[in-house]
């Protein structure tokens, strides 16, 4: 279906328009500001209003108007005012029952600028492409294709109202930063670890107290300290009574009338100077010193010991770090190439091998900035021709920025189709509309 008829009046800076014999090219010409991109708006606006707008309305009139006719059998005929918006279609003389659902059922899903699209910057250039391309990304389809992703992401933190592409692309900066923080712990405790290592003396044998008895060693120090002790006191007893005995041995010679006595008494102090001087000569010393010095460096090395402990902790931490990270790689990667191919090949795609990566457009694994001019205009057109519907119209703003090659292969490759175009060229004068036959 075409348009066969337009009419304009007093619509944004046009005060009248009439076209009663389209065709197959209808070029809209005139100077810069006589209001060629508002016919592609009227034909828009009369197929599908924005609703009530002034601004629509002609300065200093109350109401706008635009007729379509359609194959010379659907009339529709759209009033703007500044409150309202009117809309009667009728179809063979017979008024329409459900005016917008009728026009609506003849509509695809966007009107696609195909010469607009190149011209584009990047990010513009796929939004374009995402409207017209509508994905849905379903959580459920989701998980199915990357069997693992959620025990690595949280998926219920995003929001799939979005387009689906977009919403692919938010999950895998997720997964990217993600792995990206894991990566930067994972070398700080590295870090940690070769900080903790240097820390440590060269000369470490962390297995030299293997089965170490501390309270037993403790016993053994005690024991020994009171066996110096007593050896002490035996020695200075020994001392004391070698000393009495010569005093005692002096007073025999003063005193002979006390000489029994005195004998006496100083075969007693022999006779307990014997068993002293045999446990004197048996003594062996328990090296209080040694001991002193094994406990003190058990204790050292048990210092070393936890601090060994926490290394430990740290390498398998950071082991599973690393396990997480090669995990969140493996996702990231699915996500960056499968998952998006796997998403668009669910959409009713217009071209084989299209795929959206961040700001880049790729057909077959080349991006379209490298396609050959006829390549990008074959491109844009074949998009353009997808999401119109029973209505086979293209509207083309600023076809003037094309270069004259470019323009004339775009017209080749519109000859070839059966579609009606509607494009807007730059020149001297008044708007006016210049028709092609088919």
């Amino acid at each position: 279906m075409k348009i066969t008829k337009l009419r304009i009046t007093d619509f944004l800076g046009i005060s009248t328009l009439k076209v009663d014999a389209l065709g197959k090219i209808n070029s809209i010409s005139g100077g810069n500001g006589v209001g060629k991109s508002s016919v592609l708006k009227a034909i828009q606006e009369g197929l599908k209003s924005s609703g009530a707008d002034p601004d629509l309305i002609r300065s200093g009139k109350k109401k706008g108007e635009i007729f379509l006719e359609i194959d010379g059998r659907v009339q529709v005929e759209r009033k703007i005012t500044g409150r309202s918006g009117g809309l009667k279609v009728t179809v063979d003389g017979e008024p329409a029952n459900k005016p917008q659902a009728f026009i609506d059922g003849l509509l695809g899903r966007h009107m696609f600028n195909p010469v607009g699209f190149f011209a584009a910057k990047k990010r513009d250039r796929v939004n374009q492409l995402l409207e017209a391309l509508p994905v849905t990304l379903d959580q459920g389809w989701l998980q199915e294709q990357v069997d693992n992703i959620g025990d690595l992401i949280d998926l219920d933190n995003f929001r799939y109202s979005d387009h689906g592409l977009t919403v692919l692309a938010t999950i895998r900066q997720s997964v990217y930063d993600k792995r990206a923080e894991i990566n930067r712990d994972r070398t700080r405790i590295e870090k940690s670890i070769e900080q903790d290592r240097r820390d440590m003396p060269e000369a470490i044998n962390a297995d030299e107290f293997d089965g170490f008895d501390l309270s037993a060693e403790m016993t053994r120090l005690q024991e020994a300290q009171s066996a110096v002790t007593a050896h002490d006191a035996r020695q200075k007893e020994l001392a004391d009574l070698r000393s009495q005995a010569k005093a005692k041995l002096q007073e025999i010679a003063d005193l002979e009338a006390k000489l029994a006595d005195l004998r006496a008494s100083v075969a007693e102090m022999q006779e307990r100077g014997k068993t002293l001087a045999t446990e004197v000569e048996q003594y062996e010393d328990p090296n209080v010193q040694a001991i002193r010095e094994r406990i003190d460096a058990y204790n050292a090395q048990r210092q070393y010991a936890v601090q060994l402990d926490a290394i430990r902790k740290k390498e398998t931490e950071a082991e599973q770090m690393e396990a997480n990270h090669s995990d969140l790689d493996d996702l990231h990667e699915k996500l960056v190439d499968d998952v998006p191919q796997a998403l668009l090949a669910t959409a009713d795609l217009p071209i084989d091998g299209l795929t959206i990566d961040g700001d880049q457009i790729f057909i077959g694994g080349v991006s379209i900035d490298k396609l050959s001019t006829s390549e990008q205009i074959k491109l844009a057109l074949e998009v353009a021709r997808s999401q119109a519907g029973e209505l086979q119209i293209i509207c083309v703003d600023g076809f003037e920025a094309m270069d004259q090659s470019s323009q004339q292969e775009f017209e080749a490759q519109a000859a070839t189709d059966d579609f009606e175009y509607f494009i807007t060229v730059v020149t001297d004068g008044d708007l006016q509309m210049e028709t092609t036959a088919a």
